[in-house]
């Protein structure tokens, strides 16, 4: 006996490789997490984070801003507020994240 034992044909790839066509396939391999709804999501990358967040807010997702708008600045001026949680502009490495 092993781990493998008990998994699913499309968990190897030789199962699915041997599928005549990708509708064949089946790629659900079920919830892997889930999320309360108290829970609260930071946002920092790039531009798929700036998407997720937007995505994530549109679903109900409690997402985490640290910085209001500054009283000076115009409603109409975007200036960064509301893209991540703090207005740290796009991340590309992890390095940048752990400094910031």
């Amino acid at each position: 006996m092993n781990p493998y034992d008990k998994l699913p044909p499309q968990r190897f790839w030789k199962a699915i490789a041997a599928a005549e066509s990708e509708a064949d396939i089946d790629f659900d391999c079920g919830r892997k997490f889930a999320f309360g709804s108290a829970e609260r999501f930071a946002i920092a990358g790039s531009c798929f984070a700036q998407h997720l967040g937007r995505h994530l807010a549109r679903r109900g997702g409690n997402i985490l801003f640290t910085e209001t708008r500054h009283p000076l600045v115009r409603e109409d001026a975007n200036h960064g507020y509301g893209t991540f949680s703090a207005r740290f502009g796009n991340i590309y490495t992890a390095r940048h994240l752990r400094e910031l």
